[in-house]
């Protein structure tokens, strides 16, 4: 598509330009252009479309926003027609809720049709266009983003289907599973917790002999905390809601290990969405992978934490919201279903869900345990498919699914 000035008001560059360029810099095309606005008479009369990215959801309700909105002209400009107004969230995920409130907010600043406002989010639910709230395009950031540096990795690093087969061959696989772990979330703590009381990282409670070993399962404690996790008195709470009070020991002692590393990025949280040490998928067996969306009543996406171990080859079993599996599917990997008992996904209830989950990584380590080649000759063919997938499909899939719409909303005006 041609390419055109785009511009953006407010305190944030727009997400979407950041992954448009690494997403052409990796496929070797043009990338849009963004100029940082103050008010609307500076366009002189042409059309253009405007972004304002919201990073953080309750910014919509803040001054900043309303000062966004109303004080650079763009109230005024787009009733008048004059240009498009991009939202752009798509670092997270909006729901119906909130898309209602967001139109409630703009009527009030005096935007007259909020459906002629777009949003942009990583929620695969939400009707792109629905009556009485603002507009909905499906566009993940981090998931752009993070594939994206991985591609670039895997090119550089050559993990291809070769890479898979020497990994057997040379007996660099492990029975073990890789569970890697940045906020500490309330679910994903109870995932973890539900883990290692499974006895997929050890004995926690031995004091002696077969020890926990946690040799490849990350947790960091507490003390990385932010915006959306959780201390270790909620986590105990939500243990006591699912009736396993007896796993708030289990967090004692895990606490007391922290914190837990298996690599050695200096990053932590949001900045490590696109660090990967391959060498611990080449020694492992499958990923444990804890998400961070788990309400799939009103939020249904993936984020890099599962994507990663896809596109290098490993099998996942997903600790998050029902219908993981399936948007997996949807991305065009395997899910590894004649390994591990799927189940899970289709289960609403947390607590079940989680239990059916653990049980399925328990089932697939004494596979892998009973007989490493037996294991091989069932995950191999798959692994391969995936990686195959992620070198070439996948690129394709996300310039289809996510780049198109967007230029084409970027063309719109």
């Amino acid at each position: 598509m041609e390419c055109q000035d785009y511009f953006f008001t407010g305190d944030f560059p727009p997400n979407w330009h950041e992954a448009d360029s690494r997403f052409c810099a990796l496929i070797g095309d043009e990338p849009a252009k963004v100029i940082r606005l103050q008010h609307v008479s500076e366009l002189g009369g042409r059309h253009a479309v405007i972004t304002i990215a919201i990073r953080d959801y309750p910014r919509i309700f803040a001054e900043s926003f309303h000062r966004d909105i109303i004080e650079t002209g763009i109230a005024n400009a787009v009733n008048n027609g004059a240009i498009r107004l991009v939202l752009d969230q798509s670092n997270e995920a909006a729901g119906e809720r909130e898309l209602v409130q967001a139109a409630a907010v703009l009527r009030e600043l005096g935007v007259l049709d909020p459906a002629s406002v777009t949003w942009l989010g990583a929620n695969t639910i939400v009707d792109p266009v629905a009556a009485g709230r603002v507009n909905h395009l499906e566009y993940n950031y981090f998931l752009i983003k993070a594939y994206c540096s991985l591609a670039e990795q895997m090119r550089s690093e050559k993990i291809n289907s070769k890479w898979i087969r020497k990994s057997f061959r040379n007996g660099l696989r492990q029975p073990y599973a890789l569970c890697l772990n940045a906020t500490p979330r309330t679910q994903r703590v109870a995932s973890v917790v539900h883990l290692v009381d499974g006895g997929l990282f050890g004995d926690i409670r031995a004091s002696e002999g077969h020890e926990f070993h946690g040799k490849y399962l990350s947790f960091p404690g507490f003390s990385h905390s932010k915006l959306g996790g959780c201390d270790a008195a909620t986590a105990k709470q939500a243990l006591s809601g699912m009736g396993r009070e007896d796993l708030c020991d289990v967090l004692d002692r895990l606490e007391e290990k922290v914190p837990l590393r298996v690599d050695n990025f200096p990053e932590t949280g949001n900045l490590l969405y696109n660090k990967v040490d391959t060498s611990l998928y080449a020694r492992t067996a499958f990923s444990c992978v804890t998400e961070t969306h788990w309400d799939s009543h009103s939020q249904s996406l993936l984020t890099e934490k599962t994507v990663k171990p896809l596109c290098l080859g490993h099998p996942v079993v997903i600790f998050g919201g029902k219908g993981q599996l399936s948007l997996t599917r949807r991305l065009g990997f395997s899910t590894f279903e004649h390994v591990f008992d799927s189940t899970y996904d289709t289960v609403s209830d947390d607590r079940l869900r989680i239990d059916l989950a653990v049980k399925a990584c328990l089932a697939a380590h004494k596979l892998f345990m009973d007989s490493p080649r037996r294991w091989e000759k069932e995950v191999a063919p798959s692994m391969i498919a995936n990686i195959r997938w992620a070198r070439k499909g996948f690129m394709e899939h996300i310039r289809r699914c996510y780049q198109v719409p967007l230029r084409r909303l970027l063309a719109s005006c």
